[in-house]
């Protein structure tokens, strides 16, 4: 299995697992053949992709021998795997995507580029693997093909409000937090005014807007939920980008960052993904399909 060798029934269907469930493994052998490096290093192999695997007894085996490699009683099998089988809640996530609009005038607003398909991707994956999705997009974004909650924002300060509200009333599992958020906002947004063109000049004053990634784990009602956060640079210095992906590790306590850079989007669509773990790249991807099977698949591995 660890080597990916389906020369039987149960080899080949591990070959063909999808990782949507659990997967569990309950080894048997020799005492020599358990400890031999091979076994254990195909044993650390599989626990590293999430397999959970219920460790042997120690006892009389088959060959005469007395030492670890027993099979573990099948009663003790199924009371390790019973709470998974009755599990019937499925896993949720909060998923934002789009970008934001912030007024200038009645008319006027400051916008980015994003257009939600990356996270409109993602959400598909999670709902075909039996999520509760919970999508929070601007409203032009790319919605889902599937079945979720859906829920609008507008500006920074709407989105913000909206978050936190559902984050600090709903137990969710994992929070991906895609959508592009405007790093300045105006100052004085004349909302219920258009600004004339009879003037010759026009100073437009901006503010900063805070980060809301900084603020989602201290505000979610459920404090060992997984936070996903998105970096877009544009840059094709790597150690720029390393620095910026670091940076939003110290400062918003997320679990993993999936880094894009401006250089990959063609037509609104980006096609390159590298997610990182505090301790660097684990694995890139060209596709927001595939984007969404690799943090679905990291997700449970994660909760398993």
């Amino acid at each position: 299995m660890g080597y990916g060798l389906g020369e039987d029934l149960v080899s080949t269907l591990f070959l063909a697992h999808d990782w949507a469930k659990p997967y569990f493994i309950a080894p048997a052998m020799d005492t020599k053949m358990l400890s031999h490096p091979a076994t254990q290093e195909a044993l650390e192999l599989l626990k590293k992709w999430g397999v959970r695997v219920l460790s042997p007894d120690a006892g009389n085996l088959a060959c005469g021998d007395v030492g670890p490699g027993r099979m573990m009683e099948p009663v003790e099998i199924l009371n390790s795997i019973q709470p998974f089988l009755n599990k019937s809640v499925r896993p949720s996530v909060l998923i934002t995507a789009g970008g934001t609009k912030e007024p200038i005038d009645e008319v006027r607003f400051i916008a980015n580029m994003s257009t939600g398909k990356t996270g409109a991707a993602i959400a598909d994956r999670f709902i075909q693997h039996n999520w509760d999705v919970t999508y929070l997009s601007s409203p032009k974004a790319q919605m889902p093909n599937g079945v979720c909650e859906n829920l609008n924002f507008s500006s920074t300060d709407d989105l913000q409000s909206q978050l936190f509200k559902l984050i600090s009333e709903n137990n969710f599992d994992a929070v991906i937090h895609n959508a592009a958020v405007s790093d300045f906002v105006p100052v004085n947004s004349n909302k219920n005014v258009k600004i004339t063109s009879d003037q010759d000049h026009l100073v437009l004053e901006m503010e900063r807007t805070p980060k809301l990634v900084d603020a989602i784990r201290e505000k979610s009602k459920n404090k060992n939920m997984s936070l996903i956060a998105f970096k877009l640079t544009a840059t094709e210095d790597s150690s720029i980008k390393e620095e910026k992906v670091n940076a939003l590790f110290q400062n918003s306590g997320t679990d993993w960052i999936v880094q894009n850079d401006t250089s990959s989007r063609n037509n609104g669509v980006q096609s390159e993904f590298n997610l990182h773990d505090q301790n660097g790249l684990i694995s890139s991807v060209n596709h927001a399909a595939e984007l969404g099977n690799l943090l679905e698949k990291t997700l449970k591995k994660v909760m398993i």
